[in-house]
């Protein structure tokens, strides 16, 4: 549980600079951004915010602006949070590659989708199709081996029932994955076909 929150942390920091990266805000309002965007992926709180913020501040990510900033729970609430140039090169190198690994690759796509422009697109894709590779190929070696899951009467169908759950959690990420490139693919057609609209 710990190695899953920790993940889920990481993931919503870039997810905060992602909205730092947008336009200079107050902690509160990237507060509510954040629920707004990633509400329904998190458990969004503005403690978990403010930790991100705290942790890309660390990193000279962003920067707090305020007659008064304070430190940590004596932090003004006026206080204003811009990204820096060191954080914009590393919000863009996260939205081109993000992290790959099996088991956080779906909530790192998950913290991007709401901060996706359309230059993004190829890279993110390839992130989709990558993730998609490696889904299947656990799901063929998953499926091996309830195949050759032993004949024990009681073992057996127990270590079958554990790796079936196992099957139908890859199987739901595979459709996650395919579902949301197709989506990606259908969203920036239409950007194109408007761009190529307004120019003519």
């Amino acid at each position: 549980m710990a190695r899953r929150a920790g993940r889920t942390q990481k993931g919503l920091k870039w997810a905060v600079l992602g909205l730092v990266a947008e336009r200079d805000a107050y902690g509160y309002q990237l507060v509510e951004r954040a629920e707004e965007l990633l509400g329904d992926a998190y458990q969004v709180s503005p403690g978990a915010i403010y930790w991100s913020l705290e942790a890309l501040e660390k990193k000279e990510y962003v920067v707090v602006r305020g007659s008064h900033p304070g430190i940590g729970s004596k932090r003004s609430p006026r206080v204003v949070y811009a990204i820096t140039a060191k954080g914009r090169a590393a919000a863009d190198d996260w939205m081109r590659h993000g992290d790959n690994s099996f088991e956080a690759v779906r909530a790192d796509l998950v913290s991007k989708l709401p901060l996706i422009e359309p230059d993004h697109v190829p890279d993110v894709l390839r992130q989709i199709e990558d993730a998609a590779i490696v889904c299947q190929t656990m799901i063929r070696l998953v499926s091996t081996r309830i195949e050759r899951v032993t004949s024990d009467p009681w073992h057996g169908p127990l270590l079958r029932r554990s790796y079936e759950f196992g099957l139908s959690q890859l199987e739901a990420r595979r459709v996650w994955l395919n579902d949301t490139r197709a989506m990606v693919v259908q969203l920036h057609a239409r950007w194109e076909a408007g761009k190529l609209a307004d120019s003519e």
